[in-house]
């Protein structure tokens, strides 16, 4: 059995020069084992004026690679309207899926 308990400590922060620039406010595991996919709520840092920005998305595939997962691609959402349209076409989308679980493609 593959223990992927290091998921749940994964985060989407990001230093630089030792200051923290971006930061995970909410994590959500969309799927477990060898290819995790992972949510993240992040905001970053505006060094210049030294605020925090709106939040935004990032949809995080990692790879377990010698018992350590490994970031392998990102799919940032970087604004609400960006992550309402793709919202808008999963929904439209999901029917169909469910229509296949069982049977396969249509």
């Amino acid at each position: 059995m593959l223990d992927d308990s290091a998921l749940d400590e994964l985060t989407y922060d990001l230093e630089e020069d030792a200051v923290l620039v971006r930061r995970s406010l909410k994590t959500r595991i969309l799927r477990r084992g060898p290819w995790a996919t992972v949510l993240f709520l992040y905001d970053e840092l505006d060094r210049k004026r030294g605020v925090w920005s709106a939040p935004k998305i990032a949809v995080v595939r990692f790879q377990k690679v010698r018992g350590a997962y490994r970031k392998h691609a990102s799919f940032p959402l970087g604004s609400r309207d960006e992550a309402a349209a793709l919202l808008e076409v999963l929904n439209g989308w999901l029917p169909s899926l469910a229509a296949t679980d069982e049977d396969g493609p249509a």
